[in-house]
């Protein structure tokens, strides 16, 4: 997977992304039925600045557009960001949105933003996951959990992807030896290294 950053002139690729949508993933994401997006959608998803409006882009081996990932300054808050992650239904659990959200947290702290805000359906399993991620829980106002995650005091840019690490037998499916010996030969001392 190749991450980027998301430019205005990637618009035509957020099209890409909301066709390899289910319709529960976009209800999901948008908080409604979203059939297509608009011109003004596109220009306002697409219209990153890199200081007020940040994102990324992922794409797989194959230059496939996969997922998208922004935060937006608050404008009554400019120390708080919101952050929206899209990705297609081929690609969901496999840590590709915590990666995205990690790295834009990185790139939120470069231009002054302590705190991530997320407003999430309550029903969505995300909201779960954040809130294992570190996220806490700031306001239930119904359907939807406004989570929050203050980068000053959380270990969210720091915890590695355990899926990198030690990657989980289901995902390994038939190449679980070809990984262990990888792992093993990561696990060993540097060639060459003695004395």
């Amino acid at each position: 997977m190749t991450i980027r950053p998301l430019t205005p002139a990637d618009a035509p690729l957020l099209d890409e992304i909301l066709d390899g949508m289910s319709p529960t993933s976009r209800y999901r994401r948008f908080h409604g039925a979203k059939p297509r997006l608009t011109s003004a959608d596109r220009r306002y998803l697409a219209g990153t600045d890199g200081r007020d409006h940040l994102g990324l882009l992922a794409f797989a081996d194959d230059g496939q557009p996969i997922a998208v990932a922004r935060a937006v300054r608050l404008h009554d808050d400019p120390r708080a960001a919101e952050i929206a992650v899209s990705v297609v239904d081929a690609h969901h659990r496999q840590g590709i949105g915590m990666r995205l959200i990690r790295r834009l947290a990185r790139e939120a702290q470069a231009v002054g933003i302590d705190r991530l805000v997320g407003v999430v359906l309550s029903d969505n399993w995300l909201s779960a996951m954040l809130e294992r991620k570190g996220f806490e829980v700031r306001h239930r106002p119904g359907l939807t959990n406004v989570l929050e995650l203050d980068l000053r005091r959380s270990a969210f840019l720091v915890q590695r992807p355990v899926e990198l690490v030690r990657p989980r037998a289901r995902q390994l499916g038939d190449h679980a030896r070809r990984h262990a010996r990888l792992r093993a030969a990561v696990d060993q001392p540097a060639y060459g290294g003695q004395g």
